[in-house]
């Protein structure tokens, strides 16, 4: 991996940038990487508010998001709010 990188900081022309950036594309995506000795009891999770979840979680999974639903009433305050900023 840091060859990897080091290819894509150094990298002399268009052509060896992107082979590079593929390359280290490719081994990111097809291998398991964890920092070890490292734990964090919560999840962060980022997304639009849009969602309605239920009342109550499940305590033996962090964010059971196959649980959420879009909420119409939500979505439509967050595409009023989007719209605003373009």
């Amino acid at each position: 991996v840091d060859a990897l990188v080091d290819r894509i900081i150094f990298a002399t022309d268009r052509d060896d940038l992107v082979a590079a950036t593929h390359a280290l594309d490719r081994v990111l995506l097809w291998n398991y990487y964890v920092v070890p000795q490292f734990y964090r009891a919560v999840i962060w999770l980022a997304y639009w508010n849009k969602f309605g979840m239920p009342e109550k979680q499940p305590t033996y999974r962090g964010a059971d998001i196959d649980s959420w639903w879009i909420d119409p009433a939500k979505e439509k305050v967050l595409a009023a709010k989007y719209k605003g900023l373009n």
